[in-house]
């Protein structure tokens, strides 16, 4: 059995709908609020953990809300920001903190992101907290051939995220 399937297991990870890797809701604080930007009440936060394999993308999209991004093991991962005011950024996620790697990275509400694990590797787990919490509601996809076009210096990058 492979150290992948043995993340799966241990952690109890179901299969994405979306995005083709494995993850579960670790946490919902129950405390609420109303979040006027949602115009809604919700819980506080929630986290989950989200399990990187050779197939798993997680494709162009954004958020209603701020998201941290945590590494906890296996292979890096790269995380490409593309924020709406500021220059896009391609952050490697890991382990290796005193060659560039990012242990933790924060995505704030509205930019578009997508990641994927470095090739070669077998797995990389990392975990997202959201605050307000997340529902479907608050994904929302991005056409990446619209991406290509505004960033063509990430072209390569992007184009493993093409349908």
């Amino acid at each position: 059995m492979s150290k992948y399937q043995d993340v799966i297991r241990k952690l109890n990870l179901i299969a994405h709908p979306v995005e083709g890797g494995f993850y579960r809701r670790n946490y919902t604080a129950k405390v609420k609020a109303f979040f006027p930007n949602l115009g809604e009440e919700r819980s506080l936060a929630s986290a989950i953990f989200y399990l990187f394999g050779e197939k798993s993308l997680s494709y162009p999209h954004y958020l209603k809300q701020d998201e941290l991004w945590h590494f906890y093991s296996g292979s890096p991962v790269e995380l490409l920001l593309l924020p709406r005011e500021n220059k896009p950024e391609l952050i490697i996620m890991g382990s290796d903190i005193l060659n560039g790697h990012k242990s933790q990275v924060t995505i704030l509400a509205g930019t578009i992101f997508c990641a994927r694990m470095l090739a070669g590797g077998e797995y990389s787990l990392i975990g997202a907290t959201l605050s307000p919490a997340f529902e479907m509601g608050d994904y929302h996809d991005v056409d990446c051939s619209e991406l290509i076009k505004k960033y063509p210096q990430h072209k390569e990058f992007l184009t493993g995220f093409l349908h």
